[in-house]
């Protein structure tokens, strides 16, 4: 009965441990193998297997972006990825609207679209709330302003309204 179990727990250990790394486990794509490039109104890659993750700044101005990919996704042959827009720059796709806790509804247009490096993305990306519990309006503000700053700063700018 005992070897029964540890075999069952061995094989189960062994069954997560494949999904986990064929499936769940994501790699970070480098900036330089992204195959990122501006075409048609929309920022596409010429990479056949990808998940692209990104986050509005507060203001909407801005946009930060990363890919990765998992060893299941690479073993696939789909190559229907290759070429599909990742983000539309189409006035109105870059258009969005919110609502305050008062009620004003505002339109935030993206002008900026960045490529955060991996370890920026493993600091910021997840935990960033772009709120700060406790603080003043201004302090929320300055925080959020320095988020941005350091986000922009030590990412690639990959597409610009102004060019």
């Amino acid at each position: 009965m005992i070897t029964i179990l540890v075999t069952a727990a061995c094989i189960a250990a062994l069954g997560f441990g494949l999904f986990y790394g064929l499936v769940v486990h994501e790699k970070y794509i480098p900036y330089e193998e992204s195959g990122l490039y501006v075409s048609e109104e929309a920022i596409r890659t010429d990479r056949d297997y990808y998940k692209s993750t990104g986050l509005y700044s507060p203001d909407g101005e801005e946009f930060f972006l990363y890919m990765t990919t998992t060893a299941y996704t690479q073993m696939r042959n789909d190559t229907s990825m290759a070429g599909v827009p990742i983000i539309s720059l189409d006035t109105a796709a870059r258009t969005s609207t919110i609502e305050d806790d008062n009620g004003t509804v505002t339109e935030q247009v993206c002008k900026e679209v960045y490529y955060v490096p991996e370890k920026t993305a493993k600091q910021y990306m997840h935990t960033m709330k772009w709120t700060n519990e406790g603080a003043t309006d201004e302090e929320i503000q300055k925080n959020r302003d320095k988020e941005v700053e350091e986000l922009k700063s030590a990412s690639i700018l990959v597409w610009s309204e102004s060019e």
